[in-house]
Order: C-alpha cells, then sequence, then structure tokens
C-alpha cells in the first residue's frame, strides 16, 4: 500500500532527479497549480489598477529568455540540477524575479516618474543578457540556431500572409493575440521536429510523446498543435467575455509555446 510520501516520491521526485520526464500524473497536478498561479497573478496584478494587453506579453519576453538561457545552462552543466533551475520549479523562479522587477517598476513610476514598462523591460534584458553571455562560447551548432531562426521566420510570414488574405473574415487568426499564440507553439512544434527527428532528442511530456511514438516522426508536434490550439483561441473568443482575462490566458498560451521552444533551440545549438 504506497503513502502519500511514495506517491510523491514515485510521481514527483524521482522524475525530476532522475531525468525521466513528465507522467500522467504530475502533468495533471502542474497543469493545476499553473491555473491557480495563474488566476492568482491575475488578481494581484489587476489590483495594482494595470490593464492587461499584448504589453505584458512583451514585459515578460526578456525574462523568459533569461529562464531559457538558465535552464540551457543546468543542462549542460553549467549550474547545478536543482528544483527551482529546472521545469516545472524554474517557472515559479521566473514569475518571482518578474514580480520583483514589476515591483520596483511601480516604485520607480511612483518616486521618479520613470514608465514601468521601460523599467521591467530594461531589468529584463540585463538579467537576460547576463545568461546569453555565457552561452555564446558554448554553440558548436550553429547551422542548427539558422534553421530554426529561418524556419520560426517562414512560419511568422505564412501566418500573416493567411491573415492579410482573409482579413475580411472572422476566424482563429482575427485577432493579433490568437497570430502571436499560433506562431508561438508552431515554433515549439518546429525546434521538436529538428531536435528528435535530426539530433537525436527526446520528448519528455507524455501526449506529445505518445504521438511522437505512434508516427515515428517529431513532426507530429504539428498535427497536436494544430488540432489543440485553433480550438482552444476559439473558445476563449466564444466564452471569455471580459477582454482583459482573455488576453491575459493567451499570453499564458504564448509562454508556454515559446519556453520550451526556446529552451530546446538552446538545447540543440549548444549540444547539451
Amino acid at each position: 500500500m504506497y503513502s502519500v510520501l511514495d506517491l510523491i516520491r514515485k510521481f514527483f521526485i524521482t522524475p525530476i532527479w532522475e531525468r525521466s520526464g513528465y507522467n500522467w500524473v504530475n502533468t495533471i497536478v502542474y497543469g493545476v497549480l499553473l491555473g491557480i498561479a495563474a488566476v492568482i497573478t491575475y488578481k494581484t496584478v489587476k489590483k495594482t489598477g494595470y490593464r492587461f494587453n499584448l504589453d505584458l506579453f512583451l514585459m515578460f519576453l526578456p525574462f523568459l529568455v533569461m529562464a531559457t538561457a538558465i535552464r540551457a545552462l543546468v543542462d549542460s552543466g553549467k549550474y547545478p540540477y536543482t528544483y527551482l533551475l529546472i521545469s516545472p520549479g524554474i517557472y515559479f523562479t521566473t514569475m518571482a524575479v518578474f514580480a520583483a522587477a514589476v515591483v520596483i517598476g511601480l516604485l520607480f513610476r511612483r518616486f521618479l516618474e520613470i514608465d514601468i514598462k521601460s523599467t521591467v523591460i530594461t531589468i529584463g534584458i540585463v538579467l537576460a543578457s547576463s545568461q546569453l553571455v555565457l552561452l555564446i562560447e558554448m554553440v558548436t551548432r550553429p547551422i542548427a540556431g539558422v534553421a530554426i531562426v529561418g524556419a520560426g521566420a517562414g512560419i511568422f510570414l505564412a501566418i500573416e500572409l493567411l491573415r492579410r488574405l482573409f482579413r475580411e473574415r472572422e476566424w482563429v487568426l482575427g485577432s493579433r493575440e490568437n497570430a502571436i499564440a499560433l506562431w508561438c507553439h508552431l515554433l515549439d512544434a518546429t525546434v521538436t521536429f529538428i531536435g528528435i527527428d535530426f539530433y537525436g532528442y527526446a520528448e519528455q511530456h507524455v501526449l506529445p510523446n505518445t504521438l511522437i511514438d505512434v508516427f515515428g516522426t517529431g513532426a507530429a508536434m504539428y498535427l497536436l498543435k494544430l488540432a489543440a490550439l485553433p480550438l482552444v483561441l476559439y473558445l476563449l473568443d466564444t466564452y471569455v467575455d471580459d477582454e482583459e482575462m482573455n488576453v491575459f490566458i493567451k499570453i499564458v498560451i504564448m509562454v508556454l509555446g515559446l519556453a520550451p521552444a526556446a529552451r530546446n533551440s538552446l538545447r540543440i545549438v549548444i549540444a547539451s
């Protein structure tokens, strides 16, 4: 008979320290915790009077780069393999750092009359740059990096072309937020495909790994993203009437796509 501690050790602690990836149990629990954290973050930020829009994503972007760079440095052995520096702990660490930057931004706005967005982005760029510098000398696959950047640019142009061709229609790419969210996840699919099919990496998440095993290629990620994401975005636009909540959820979706895409891209180019 398993005790609670045995279950925690089996489904949460052991997969982290043995680096065996995710399972159905911790995937569901982490998803619930993410939802709770998102709601708390939304309500907390709302109390400051901040209005949610794409500026929030732009403010968070350098912190996301910082987090993915730190994760790549952990994978390469530069940093210790500790809970706060790996998934899912790195998400909480990054949110804590971002929250601290926002508090500093609020103080600067109040006492120095400096725009909060400029303050937060500046802090993020400094922190991200300090980590990226450590990765530059470790790059061993520059061609892979060029391929990823080129593919990302191609996907972006394709999405923009579709938006312009069907701009008169009400559809999933009708909003800028939806287009960015789709781009983030298709970029993630592309990086996964390149990593698995060309460099021998493996997928750690349960459902994607199952699909990849069935189809025998990382390209199965495109099927997953294109089947799930437009539906999710459609449901959000249909049933979430609060515009700020709608945008906030989409920003979370963007981060969930772009974070693994950036981390895996760095892993590929430094061969970790």
